[in-house]
């Protein structure tokens, strides 16, 4: 049990109640943090709107990876954070010879014998 970590979750529900959780609807407050972990896609423009804000009001950026897991993986526009890096996490590499090789999904953008979780369970159902 890890009760230094805090975790902060962008949403405008809060689903629980916990003294370690904490919601924000504020894009920006990401910044305040080394690692994010984004879970569900979040357009683009939303982004590009919490940077622009956060380069406004001259915020300092903690951040340097966006563990990514959302399906499927849509890079982040993070030229105005260049020391930002957005990492793919929800994405399998394929070993076996004869299982689950070659391009399942080619609209998806990962390499050729990578899959995510979810379609693998679709694929083999």
């Amino acid at each position: 049990r890890r009760s230094d970590i805090k975790i902060k979750v962008f949403s405008s529900y809060e689903s629980m109640s916990h003294p370690n959780i904490s919601y924000t609807t504020d894009l920006t407050e990401m910044l305040q943090y080394k690692i994010v972990v984004a879970g569900k896609t979040v357009p683009g423009h939303k982004f590009a709107k919490a940077f622009k804000a956060a380069k406004e009001k001259n915020l300092a950026n903690k951040t340097r990876f966006i563990l990514d897991y959302t399906v499927p993986f849509i890079p982040i526009n993070l030229q105005q954070f260049p020391e930002i890096k957005q990492i793919p996490i929800g994405l399998l590499r394929v070993n076996s010879k004869s299982f689950l090789r070659g391009h399942f999904d080619v609209c998806m953008s990962h390499d050729q014998d990578h899959i995510y979780p979810c379609h693998a369970g679709c694929i083999m159902n």
